[in-house]
Formats: C-alpha cells, sequence, structure tokens
C-alpha cells in the first residue's frame, strides 16, 4: 500500500475502501486489484526518464534451419536500438515441435502457440513489431523489414510502468507492477505480464548444421496473467495522471527455468487495435 497525502488509495477486493480523510478525489490516484497481494511500495514516476519502447516478438523453432539468421538480426538490432527494443522468442509452427533424439526439448508454451494462431504466423522466421501493421496486411514481417517497422513505430509515450519482483518459498516468483498514464487514451487496454529465459543451451538447427550447444535467448516461458492479460478497471479505461498497481504470481515448482536468466516482459496493449502502447523489462539479479 503506498501513502500520499494527495493521493487517495483504492483496495479492489470485495468492495472498496477509501483510505483517505480527503472529501474530494484527486489525481493522481492508486488502485490496487484483486490478486496477490502487493507488498512492495513504489517510487514516483520519473516522467522525464520515460521513453516509447518497442515490443519484437520473434517467431522462431529449434529445427528452422533459418532462424539462427533471425536471432542475429535481434541482436544487431539491439545494438542499434539499445533497451529501447524489448524482444520475446516465441517457438511456434511444426518447426518448433519436439521430435525425439537431438530435438526432443519442448519450447512451445500456450500463450505462444496462441499468439502465433491468432497472428496468422504460420512461416518462419518472421517477427511482430508492437503488434501493428507495417505497409501491409501481415502482422509477421521477413528479417529485411524489422528494422524499417521499428523506425516507424510512433514515439508517442501514452504510459509509463514499473515493475518490482519477490521470490517466496523458494519456488513462488511474484511480480508487482505500476503502470501510469501519461497521454489520454479512450480505448480499453489490458496489461500482459510474461517470463522469458535467456541463455537456454539447446540444440538448434542452422543450414545443414546441427548446433548441439547452441544459446537460445528471451525465450518465452510463461504468463503470469494469460495470454492477453488483464484488464487493470472494470471497463479497461485508464485515466490520464492515473497510477494502477497490480500483483501477480508464478510457481516455477519443479521447471528447469534458471531464474537468474529471467526477465519480467509486462505489456500494456489495446486489445482491439493489438497495438502496443508500452512495454518494460526488469532482469531477474
Amino acid at each position: 500500500m503506498i501513502k500520499n497525502m494527495k493521493n487517495i488509495i483504492y483496495i479492489g477486493f470485495i468492495s472498496l475502501f477509501l483510505l483517505s480523510s480527503c472529501d474530494k478525489i484527486e489525481m493522481p490516484y492508486i488502485e490496487t486489484l484483486p490478486g496477490v497481494v502487493v507488498t512492495v511500495t513504489f517510487p514516483p514516476l520519473d516522467r522525464s526518464s520515460v521513453y516509447r519502447k518497442i515490443l519484437v516478438e520473434e517467431y522462431t523453432g529449434h529445427t528452422c534451419t533459418n532462424c539462427p539468421d533471425g536471432h542475429d538480426k535481434i541482436s544487431e538490432l539491439s545494438m542499434i536500438f539499445g533497451d529501447t527494443l524489448v524482444p520475446i522468442g516465441i517457438h511456434a509452427t511444426s518447426f518448433a515441435n519436439p521430435i525425439s533424439g537431438l530435438y526432443k526439448y519442448d519450447f512451445r508454451v500456450k500463450e505462444g502457440l496462441e499468439l502465433a494462431k491468432d497472428f496468422e504466423i504460420y512461416a518462419i522466421p518472421v517477427a511482430v513489431i508492437n503488434r501493428t501493421k507495417f505497409g501491409g496486411n501481415e502482422l509477421g514481417l521477413l528479417m529485411e523489414q524489422w528494422q524499417n517497422a521499428i523506425q516507424n513505430v510512433s514515439r508517442t509515450i501514452y504510459a509509463g510502468i514499473q515493475i518490482k519482483d519477490s521470490v517466496m518459498g523458494g519456488t513462488l516468483l511474484n511480480v508487482y507492477t505500476k503502470t501510469t498514464m501519461l497521454e489520454e487514451y479512450n480505448s480499453p487496454l489490458r496489461l500482459s505480464v510474461f517470463l522469458v529465459e535467456d541463455n537456454i543451451i539447446k540444440p538448434q538447427r542452422n543450414g545443414t548444421q546441427d548446433i548441439e550447444d547452441y544459446s537460445h535467448n528471451h525465450v518465452l516461458r510463461a504468463s503470469f496473467n494469460g495470454t492477453y492479460g488483464v484488464t487493470l478497471t472494470s471497463d479497461g479505461i485508464l485515466t490520464k495522471d492515473s497510477a494502477y498497481i497490480k500483483g501477480y504470481g508464478l510457481d516455477f515448482k519443479e521447471k528447469d527455468w534458471k531464474m537468474k536468466d529471467c526477465s519480467i516482459v509486462v505489456i500494456l496493449h489495446d486489445p482491439v487495435t493489438k497495438e502496443v502502447l508500452q512495454v518494460e523489462v526488469l532482469k531477474q539479479k
């Protein structure tokens, strides 16, 4: 719970309880909705430090002979655009299917398969840039289109996202998000929270070669709140200068994830247009 003399804090469980003696709600206010109990406090958002980050969903597969070129392209673009880019590697299509022998490991997750189906991803490697169509009718873009699409993403800064986390009982990862709206947006929005992992050493086909110790990076491992996340208010409308806090939990017991190589990716998006308005990442320590 965050205390602020100028704010009124709402906690949404069964009903809303007013925790201020003020008679009038002054913006910004903080709203905490049902979910994991929020046990952390967030500092005020430094608005001058917020910039528009760009989600790059790279569709790949471990038996896809050209997909290492896609991995290399993501690395190249990350060098150009720095932390403006937030990549997620999604293993999908038949090239992601596990097969006996060298490629028996299963990278697939249900959320990634659902996204691939909904975005009509049939051939890889392709990437979806900010879930926006650029110069055509398809979301999935070929490698030679990625940089131009990134450069053409709107730079309007709609929101800032802050992330904190904690590990409970050794196997429960709790994530807390604070979403602050900086511009008006009159359509409902949803917030998705994903877990991704770097440095997964597993085989990858590369041309005619089988690379047994290939490092798979930014691989989608799980979702904290479903493929398309949740709304932060009853109608999904977020008000300018308002902040919304939410907590989520994920149990990684019996998973082979290495938490030191994992990151939390939080995506604020329009479920109708699919556009990503803001994305933020927190690397595990």
